[in-house]
């Protein structure tokens, strides 16, 4: 089992990134001479940096950053296919950041600097696609009825596997929880990563993984009879 530490997101994809030619916001008197435009130079530079914002937003995603992504080439929703064969439609949100460079650092300008930019926006989209993604997942577990509240206590075993009792769990060829991760706030990772360092030798653990597994032998069964 993973133990991921999520975003810390004190307020509160698709993206573009915009670079504009800074040359083109002169105005250039009459009868001063331009520079070349250097476009294929430009495109190279443009997807130089559109390579670095995706690195840097995949950075700063924490555990949504190797979820499953497609590209939505028109439309304003998708059809979501959850394992268990339900469906539910999406409407597509926007994220979005800013980058300014004004003209009077273009002259000292270097590409670190920019970097530092890109990774500034990075961050900013990468802190909007997270809050979405929790949010998503809250109104998710919230509908089916999968929510544990603590009711104030601490963290405890018995927490965790009542949290796991309600989830649809699904497993790999060798029979252990596949993509099972646990996202916590920064402050509670360590005490997280504790308490799992002891949950896969805990015998209503190990009782609960087996029912599990059946319950998982039962579905696919079920499938194979259907198709």
């Amino acid at each position: 089992m993973e133990v991921l530490s999520g975003l810390d997101l004190e307020s509160g994809g698709r993206y573009n990134l915009v670079l504009r030619n800074c040359l083109h916001n002169l105005n250039i008197k009459k009868g001063v001479n331009m520079l070349p435009d250097f476009l294929k130079t430009k495109e190279k530079l443009k997807k130089m940096h559109n390579t670095e914002m995706k690195k840097a937003q995949f950075r700063h995603l924490g555990p949504f950053a190797d979820t499953p992504k497609s590209e939505i080439f028109e439309g304003d929703e998708v059809i979501l296919t959850r394992s268990d064969g339900s469906r539910e439609e999406v409407k597509v949100k926007k994220a979005e950041g800013k980058m300014e460079i004004k003209l009077k650092e273009i002259e000292e300008m270097t590409h670190e600097r920019i970097l530092d930019k890109i990774n500034t926006v990075a961050r900013e989209m990468a802190k909007q696609i997270a809050k979405e993604g929790y949010e998503t997942l809250s109104q998710a577990a919230e509908g089916v009825g999968n929510v544990t509240s603590a009711d104030g206590k601490p963290l405890s075993i018995d927490l965790l596997l009542e949290g796991l009792e309600k989830m649809h769990l699904s497993f790999d060829e060798d029979g252990q929880p596949s993509g099972l991760r646990l996202v916590a706030h920064p402050k509670m990772s360590s005490a997280l990563e504790k308490i799992c360092s002891q949950l896969e030798s805990h015998p209503r653990y190990q009782e609960l993984m087996e029912r599990k597994r059946e319950e998982e032998r039962v579905r696919e069964n079920s499938r194979e009879l259907v198709g």
